[in-house]
């Protein structure tokens, strides 16, 4: 399925796991019906279905920023910002992990 509502599918995030540690990985895929996301992390190769609209604490990677912009406030940062935050309703954090089991 595409993310067209989103328009996360193919951006590089970095993901709060289970025991805290903050990991990077790459959104693949949204699926309309169960709204998550698939992601893949970039230290093992596995995926994950995570829910990015309301249970999972992400953001998008700063690194990602075109050559010459300033790595901290990059000429997209306050569009990602503002998307990070619709996504999240707001800023509210939901206080559940967000993370569904995926294998792989």
């Amino acid at each position: 399925a595409t993310d067209g509502e989103h328009g996360l599918v193919g951006r590089q995030i970095s993901l709060r796991g289970e025991g805290g540690a903050r990991r990077r990985a790459t959104v693949e895929s949204y699926d309309s019906r169960t709204q998550l996301h698939g992601v893949r992390y970039a230290d093992t190769s596995a995926a994950d279905q995570v829910d990015l609209a309301s249970g999972a604490d992400w953001s998008f990677l700063r690194t990602q920023r075109p050559p010459g912009t300033n790595p901290e406030r990059g000429a997209d940062s306050d569009s990602e910002d503002l998307l990070e935050q619709a996504l999240r309703g707001g800023g509210k954090s939901a206080g559940k992990p967000g993370v569904k089991s995926g294998g792989g």
